[in-house]
């Protein structure tokens, strides 16, 4: 049987780590509206720099857990998006 036949594309779980979740972002993006395109990605927050639909960055920070943003310490004023 061909995996490709029995599967469908996407992930057959919640992302339970960051990395997962920025993949999701990704696969995701064509479908999210408001953003247009990513133009940096980082391992340093924020985690990502992405232009809106009117070409304004939008600053995103990729948690696998929401509560994760203040426990790592970041800025809520340095970050448009959690993901």
């Amino acid at each position: 049987m061909n995996v490709s036949q029995t599967r469908r594309p996407g992930l057959r779980w919640a992302p339970p780590y960051g990395q997962e979740v920025v993949m999701l972002f990704g696969m995701l993006l064509p479908h999210i509206e408001g953003i247009a395109q990513v133009e940096e990605s980082s391992d340093q927050f924020p985690d990502c720099v992405a232009l809106n639909t009117d070409g304004k960055p939008l600053r995103i920070e990729f948690e696998a857990a929401a509560s994760g943003f203040l426990q790592h310490g970041h800025d809520p004023n340095e970050c448009d998006l959690i993901v």
